[in-house]
């Protein structure tokens, strides 16, 4: 079969039916699965035949029924075609002739495999539910609006469809997003948004490779490279250009042969090029070059574009990722040059923040104090481990805005709900009052999970549960912490600040709201955490060996949720003594 008139589907649905044969286990494909391929959601035929009021799901069950009848067997290389396929061809060929079509397309080889003795038997099509003659007076009643309905693929043809179908099925047109949406202000990132329209304005290799921890905002510098382009406050080799974020997961979804990713990432590829000054945006690049993810053939098509020129990436990803998966492969890696975005410090990640407080504002329609702000941040470096500055303080302050949103709107019932039961507990005579006991404290276990740690904070002083054992006890305790919560839930709370926010992290970390809350610095001024002036290193020179610096260093690292230290040292240089300091200085 050498067929030059083939539309661009045409050519996609053999290589799908050649990836079910190899599914399959035949050493050929066959009739059958040419008509499963037809089937694919990729072909476009599937809304004619539904024109036609067929059962698309039926076809295709039809067609796997007569794959399993099919013999079984290893292709030597490339799966070839079986000698019923030139014969599909070449009717289909003659369907085109008979229509007046310049390419065969889908309608004219499932018009084929209706004809009997063409691709099946008279016999097997008795359960076909597609007759040829049907097609045809379809065709010829309303051609332009039926057969357009196969025109689904890359060209186009002369019949409809779009010629840059692959790139808007695949990928997102960020342009028309942010200006149809807008983007938050991106600050304190100006060098770098430098660097990488330096490096998108070099004549060869101009593709960018953001690398960095999760959080830092690898995203929100190319949105931000994409606002100034909207904006065209872009130099001039980029004013005009429109970048295209790839969907990894549109592209990898419905993937039913090998080899199928890569189809459509050559479809992009020859969409982009047909578009001038496009940018192609990949987000988490890693993920469609790891091989355990299936993806391995993309690098190859992506090296040879790269290298030539014809196309213009950004890439973001990981630095651990970086170093795994990409900077090993050396011809890949040397296409791209790297930008390296890092965690920012405390205060320009409170800028950060400041500057897209407003949009979490309107949001939640609450107010965010203004000297919160740098205390969420040092509590999210701290304690949020996850991810880094300025992403990990946004999420906190999200978290803790919608936590707040939530108290304001339901903790009144909620509240009013505990004392009815309290109520149906305390006037129920017949239960003993260890009966009671146990009923009271799922009541208290339900205001803690219901009422949440922001409005559960308020109880200052709060009493150990522990120590309740009467029913006297537990009842007055529950009156009383529900009395001082309805207060409080009846003011509801208007602003943000800093004891909400550590009310959320002490939730999410399991760590006392007073440690949590502690400022930096203040990390040894809570009780036990005490130590004496000059600090126990000074106190204990028979320890330390007068290691001074040991043990500092040691308290300071201590700042952080969670610590763990190896001591390393040649002999005698006291390390046990800095390790038995530090514990003392902790006591």
């Amino acid at each position: 079969m050498d067929f030059l008139n083939l539309k661009e589907s045409v050519k996609s649905c053999v290589q799908i039916a050649k990836g079910f044969a190899r599914e399959y286990g035949n050493g050929a494909y066959y009739p059958a699965h040419l008509l499963k391929a037809l089937m694919h959601k990729d072909i476009g035929l599937k809304g004619f035949i539904s024109s036609l009021g067929k059962d698309t799901g039926y076809l295709e069950e039809w067609a796997e029924v007569r794959i399993d009848d099919l013999p079984k067997g290893k292709a030597d290389g490339e799966v070839g075609a079986d000698e019923s396929i030139a014969a599909v061809f070449e009717e289909a060929d003659n369907v085109r002739l008979k229509w007046g079509l310049l390419e065969i397309n889908p309608v004219c080889v499932v018009t084929a495999l209706a004809r009997p003795g063409i691709g099946f038997s008279i016999d097997e099509l008795k359960s076909f539910p597609l007759r040829e003659q049907e097609i045809h007076d379809s065709v010829i009643a309303d051609k332009d609006l039926n057969v357009s309905f196969a025109m689904n693929d890359e060209d186009g043809g002369n019949l409809g469809g779009n010629s840059m179908a692959s790139l808007l099925k695949y990928c997102i047109d960020r342009n028309a997003d942010i200006q149809k949406q807008g983007v938050a202000p991106v600050v304190e990132r100006d060098s770098e948004i430098r660097m990488m329209m330096e490096i998108l304005g070099r004549h060869s290799r101009p593709n960018v490779l953001i690398t960095g921890d999760s959080g830092v905002g690898k995203t929100a510098l190319v949105e931000g490279l994409i606002s100034g382009i909207v904006e065209k406050k872009a130099p001039s080799f980029l004013l005009g250009a429109t970048v295209y974020e790839l969907d990894t997961g549109s592209l990898v979804a419905g993937a039913t042969y090998k080899g199928e990713v890569e189809d459509r990432l050559k479809g992009i590829i020859k969409d982009l090029r047909k578009s001038e000054r496009a940018i192609l945006f990949i987000d988490d690049i890693h993920v469609l070059l790891d091989p355990k993810q299936g993806n391995s053939g993309a690098v190859g098509i992506l090296k040879p574009e790269l290298s030539r020129g014809d196309l213009t990436i950004i890439g973001t990803t990981s630095v651990d990722e970086y170093r795994k998966i990409i900077e090993p492969d050396q011809a890949f890696s040397r296409r791209f040059e790297v930008l390296e975005l890092n965690e920012p410090d405390l205060d320009t990640a409170s800028r950060m923040v400041n500057a897209v407080v407003g949009r979490y504002e309107a949001f939640h329609e609450i107010n965010v104090a203004g000297e919160s702000v740098p205390e969420c941040v040092s509590l999210a470096q701290r304690y949020v481990k996850d991810r880094k500055l300025p992403d990990a303080a946004i999420d906190l302050l999200d978290r803790t805005m919608s936590a707040v949103k939530m108290i304001n709107e339901t903790a009144e019932g909620n509240i009013q709900n505990l004392f009815e039961q309290i109520e149906v507990v305390e006037s129920n005579k017949k239960k003993q009052p260890p009966q009671k006991v146990s009923e009271l404290k799922l009541i208290n276990a339900s205001m803690q999970n219901l009422l949440g740690p922001v409005l559960m904070g308020e109880l200052t002083g709060n009493q150990d549960t522990d120590d309740l054992d009467s029913y006297v006890e537990w009842l007055d305790y529950l009156q009383q912490s529900l009395t001082v919560l309805q207060k409080y839930a009846e003011n509801g709370v208007d602003v943000i600040t800093a004891h909400e926010i550590a009310a959320v992290i002490s939730s999410k970390t399991g760590i006392y709201r007073e440690n949590s809350g502690r400022r930096e610095g203040a990390s040894f001024e809570y009780g036990r955490y005490s130590s004496p002036p000059g600090g126990w290193a000074g106190q204990c020179p028979e320890i330390t060996g007068g290691c001074h610096s040991g043990v500092t260093k040691r308290n300071e690292s201590c700042r952080s949720a969670h610590w763990f230290f190896l001591f390393a040292g040649t002999d005698r240089n006291r390390e046990d003594g800095i390790g038995k300091g530090s514990c003392r200085s902790s006591l």
